[in-house]
């Protein structure tokens, strides 16, 4: 049987990234971890990593200098070797972990607010693990700002004080909250809730760009933060509008993964074609197979059936499923109502 607390996990864990090659994978299932290779999902067949900390907006990370992939696992940092396919020893940390993270390109630290304070973790320099006070912010933050980065910056959307097509700034290698308002020219974006999404380069230097996706799924921007530029392009919505949804960017392309499984990419280069469905080949999973298993358990069973979204909608267990996945929020909050 599967609880209610166990199906609200499971919708939230798994995530998808993109390696230094472009390649994509599919980490965090209770089936395994997924490469994307050849128009196939090929199971990697090795411990997965099922209790990817889901108290965080974003798990996983992507060290592009050397081809490493980072998960949040409670409070450890699970790494990942792309090119051995292989697991390296994890990180421990200490202390709360800022909800939004931001991992810097070039120093590899991860930044993320607590308290109206940017805390820092170095992941080279581990020799401390706790999380670092680094500076008080000059804006009141809250969870609920969108946190994109791009030319060694981080950029802070969804403030109140804020105007459409608008931004805060901090400079990371100066540790400096900019005290003036950043304005893009272009298409304005709401200051909304939803995803930021770094564009990485293919030679590898830092990205400058990042895609703004709002939560209502009302349009794309791709905001351009270079020095001299900072303009916005507004791109296409994906097709599935399904608010669990994750999202990577390869170094042409923006790639949605819904809580169904299913994988869709956006040609950042021909973005007038619209958005594709790619191959669900090898990929026989659905929105509860996000991370059931126990941590490190690996499940390498082939599944024995395909079902695409809509085939989980039309049979018993699908409409049984979607009305739990519906009433989740309302049975959560009588539950704790009544204890």
């Amino acid at each position: 049987m599967i609880t209610l607390g166990l199906l609200l996990h499971s919708v939230l864990s798994a995530c998808i990234i993109a390696d230094s090659q472009d390649q994509l994978y599919i980490f965090g299932t209770s089936k395994g971890n997924f490469e994307f290779k050849e128009n196939n999902w090929i199971n990697l067949n090795h411990p997965s990593v099922t209790n990817l900390n889901s108290n965080l907006l974003n798990q996983c990370f992507l060290n592009q200098y050397e081809s490493k992939g980072y998960f949040f696992v409670d409070n450890q940092i699970q790494q990942y070797d792309f090119k051995s396919k292989a697991w390296l020893n994890p990180i421990t940390t200490t202390g709360t972990i800022p909800k939004n993270l931001i991992l810097d390109h070039d120093t590899l630290t991860f930044y993320g607010m607590l308290n109206n304070n940017m805390f820092f973790f170095n992941v080279p320099e581990h020799k401390d693990s706790n999380w670092i006070q680094q500076r008080q912010a000059n804006f009141n933050h809250n969870d609920d700002m969108v946190f994109g980065f791009g030319q060694n910056h981080l950029f802070f959307l969804n403030d109140a004080s804020l105007q459409s097509g608008q931004a805060r700034v901090f400079v990371i290698h100066y540790a400096y909250f900019q005290p003036e308002i950043q304005t893009y020219s272009g298409p304005k974006f709401p200051q909304t809730s939803g995803q930021a999404i770094s564009i990485p380069k293919k030679d590898n230097t830092v990205p400058l760009s990042f895609a703004f996706i709002p939560n209502d799924f009302s349009s794309i921007y791709l905001i351009n933060t270079e020095i001299g530029t900072n303009t916005t392009v507004q791109l296409p919505s994906p097709p599935i509008k399904d608010s669990r949804s994750k999202f990577v960017a390869r170094t042409d392309s923006l790639v949605q993964l819904t809580s169904d499984f299913e994988v869709f990419s956006l040609n950042l280069e021909n973005a007038g074609a619209g958005w594709l469905k790619l191959s669900n080949n090898g990929l026989n999973l659905k929105s509860t197979d996000a991370g059931n298993s126990p941590q490190g358990s690996g499940n390498n069973q082939s599944p024995s059936s395909v079902k695409n979204s809509a085939d989980v909608l039309k049979n018993g267990s699908g409409l049984v499923l979607s009305s739990i996945l519906f009433m989740a929020p309302l049975l959560n909050t009588i539950f704790h109502t009544l204890i």
